[in-house]
């Protein structure tokens, strides 16, 4: 006797069988934020700026209904910026309902606390914006 498998029911074992792949792969590596450039593949509003000798970056945080700035970091070379949202921490505040939090590390840094915050505005009314500053000199070096 042969028994057949409906595509629907494929469907759905193969949908089972991610969802239980994807929550071994949480217990394995841990539950804690990881940061890096480009972010990590995960949609949770956590930026990471890479500030080099090279490209000196600054990160401002505006306010779009308002173009008003609402906080800037120029990131000293050979550091980053780790910036995380996080929605409705301020829910009594109608203006600005969010939480950013942020934190300067050395480059490559992965993970860690991140201690600085402040209340701002929900994510349909906040930027960031990216500027690269002009590079510091480089010492010249004397020929002997």
């Amino acid at each position: 006797m042969t028994f057949r498998v409906s595509s629907r029911m494929h469907r759905i074992s193969t949908g089972l069988g991610a969802c239980l792949a994807a929550g071994v792969a949480v217990l394995l590596t841990g539950c804690g934020a990881s940061y890096k450039p480009g972010g990590d593949g995960f949609a949770r509003d956590a930026f990471t700026y890479p500030s080099t000798s090279h490209v000196p970056l600054t990160v401002q945080l505006r306010d779009t209904r308002t173009s008003e700035i609402l906080w800037s970091y120029e990131i000293p070379p050979d550091r980053e910026l780790v910036v995380h949202f996080y929605k409705g921490r301020n829910a009594d505040n109608l203006e600005l309902p969010d939480e950013m939090r942020w934190e300067e590390w050395e480059l490559g840094r992965t993970s860690g606390g991140l201690e600085n915050k402040m209340p701002v505005p929900s994510e349909n009314y906040r930027r960031m914006d990216v500027y690269v500053r002009k590079p510091e000199p480089t010492p010249v070096r004397e020929t002997p």
